[in-house]
């Protein structure tokens, strides 16, 4: 029967749901004493309310699932039904944009229970809750519970993304110096991360944001820029940034020239080139976008508005973000061309 009604909740038929946990319970209700053993009774009674619960929340009915939770919570108090009770009611109320009660709920789940498999989960969903409230206090939070899962939980696979979005939010508030030590941090911890690329990225372009009080940053993020850009194994949506910026970081730093020749560097190898234009991400297409448009804007600023508008024409060629400014640009350039060509 339980078995049945798992199958009914992952098919999303959660009525049935509903209706056959509340059957299995009365099963147990009605069995003969010692007829099975009280382990495993107390596993499917607690796995059924707390199966019975999640398909009421997924119905929207919050007020109903509070029944089946409360009567796990009574009777299983740190059972992990009863824990994961609590983190998809948190989840529910994300859903419902009550992300202030749900983050109060996932920091409770992990203070209450500092030993369960859930609590640096608790923690991480509890900082994303927290950030997304736009508010300085909120991110204050969010980076006390991403500090408390990093330094509780350093093995745990979570704590890698609990430093990195670390260095995130201090970037959203501009404190870069803040954020760089987190992803150097990073960087010396899980070197050989999967995704260790972004602390690199990000590193860097803390380094950017520090160059104008720093001139030596913007040497060094230049530096980092590139060797990321020439790593075989950084994804492709990582390296077309990463070259992106180390333009941006080359004119700032007066090279145009130079920058040019990375960011027509970049759309050759990485969308012109078939094999690894299928590659790109969506990421990876918005960066190659944003480089498109800075080669034009240094063509247009230099007077060379066929190199221009050959350069704005890839993105609808292909497909990339922005095919109506870059369509409207080409349109401009046309249009002043035909007006200069009359006036000779």
């Amino acid at each position: 029967l339980w078995l049945e009604a798992q199958l009914t909740f992952q098919l999303e038929d959660l009525d049935r749901t509903a209706t056959l946990a509340a059957e299995i319970i009365q099963a147990l209700d009605a069995l003969v004493p010692d007829s099975i053993s009280a382990q495993e009774e107390e596993t499917i009674r607690s796995y059924t309310l707390l199966l019975r619960g999640q398909a009421l929340l997924k119905l929207g009915r919050m007020e109903a699932a509070q029944e089946p939770f409360e009567q796990l919570r009574n009777a299983f108090p740190d059972s992990e039904p009863a824990i994961l009770s609590r983190l998809n009611e948190a989840r529910f109320l994300a859903g419902q944009e009550r992300s202030a009660e749900a983050q109060r709920r996932l920091a409770d789940l992990a203070t209450r229970f500092p030993q369960s498999r859930f609590a640096p989960i608790a923690l991480y969903e509890a900082a994303i809750y927290a950030s997304r409230q736009g508010l300085e206090r909120s991110d204050a939070e969010a980076l006390q519970y991403l500090e408390a899962l990093y330094s509780s939980y350093g093995t745990h696979p979570l704590a890698f993304y609990a430093r990195l979005l670390q260095g995130d939010i201090f970037r959203k508030m501009n404190r870069f110096g803040a954020a760089q030590l987190a992803y150097e941090d990073l960087l010396k911890a899980f070197p050989n991360h999967p995704e260790v690329f972004l602390a690199e990225l990000y590193r860097a372009n803390c380094l950017l944001a520090q160059s104008s009080v720093d001139e030596k940053r913007l040497g060094d993020a230049i530096a980092s820029l590139e060797k990321l850009y020439d790593r075989p194994k950084a994804p492709t949506d990582v390296r077309v940034e990463a070259g992106f910026q180390w333009g941006r970081a080359l004119l700032q730093q007066g090279n145009e020239q130079r920058a040019q020749e990375v960011w027509w560097l970049i759309i050759s190898r990485f969308l012109r080139d078939p094999a690894t234009e299928v590659t790109l991400g969506a990421k990876g297409r918005y960066w190659m976008a944003r480089t498109i448009f800075e080669l034009g804007t240094v063509f247009e600023r230099n007077a060379n508005a066929a190199e221009a508008s050959a350069v704005y024409g890839l993105i609808p060629e292909y497909g990339l973000p922005g095919i109506d400014l870059a369509t409207a640009k080409i349109a401009r350039l046309y249009q002043k061309e035909a007006v200069d060509y009359s006036r000779t």
